[in-house]
């Protein structure tokens, strides 16, 4: 990751990929808008919209996508910033892939400590593949808590350890609870949700 030398080089602000989803209606819409957003700190560089299917299992292959997409536009990412593992309802993002297949390390920032065993019940319940999704969950690493300005923030990560993962969040958290990135990222993706939906921004 990009960091101040010893020797006094000069820092280079990472370059992240922050995954935004949009609001849905489970009644109306099989697929879901995704916003993947190019940052260099805080400042953001291009933009990449992507589809995926309500409550399906394929958030990971067009995560890939953007990663792909991002180093084809000059600016390979430092590490992917999500929300949570699950975006479009269960569509699960898996860590391990994003890790090992993209090449880069998996942070999901959480506003407040997600209810896990409300999660695994509601797997169990709704789907045939549970276990398949239930595994994905349980690549996410453990979770950990952190300060910020904002209160008490939760950090899962893979392929990166939970200090430098806090020490990025860190840097490029402006204000809240969640770094600019990422923040930008869902306002965007709720924006995007909307309009194709049709509702009312708010």
């Amino acid at each position: 990751m990009p960091e101040t030398s010893a020797s006094g080089g000069r820092w280079r602000a990472p370059v992240v990929l922050a995954v935004g989803g949009g609001r849905f209606s489970k009644s109306s819409q099989r697929f879901c808008p995704i916003a993947f957003l190019l940052c260099r700190g805080t400042a953001p560089i291009a933009l990449i919209i992507k589809d995926v299917e309500v409550d399906g299992l394929d958030a990971t292959e067009r995560a890939l996508e953007a990663i792909a997409e991002a180093r084809r536009l000059g600016w390979p990412p430092d590490a992917l910033l999500a929300p949570s593992l699950p975006l479009a309802g269960f569509n699960m993002i898996d860590p391990q892939r994003i890790a090992s297949e993209g090449g880069l390390p998996f942070v999901a920032v959480l506003r407040k400590r997600p209810d896990d065993a409300a999660v695994r019940g509601a797997l169990i319940r709704h789907f045939s593949d549970a276990d398949a999704r239930i595994r994905i969950l349980d690549r996410a690493g453990r979770l950990h808590s952190f300060s910020t300005e904002g209160g008490e923030a939760f950090i899962s990560c893979c392929g990166i350890e939970a200090g430098e993962a806090m020490h990025l969040v860190g840097a490029l958290t402006v204000f809240g609870k969640l770094p600019e990135p990422l923040r930008i990222a869902l306002a965007i993706g709720r924006a995007v949700g909307d309009a194709l939906s049709g509702s009312p921004a708010n």
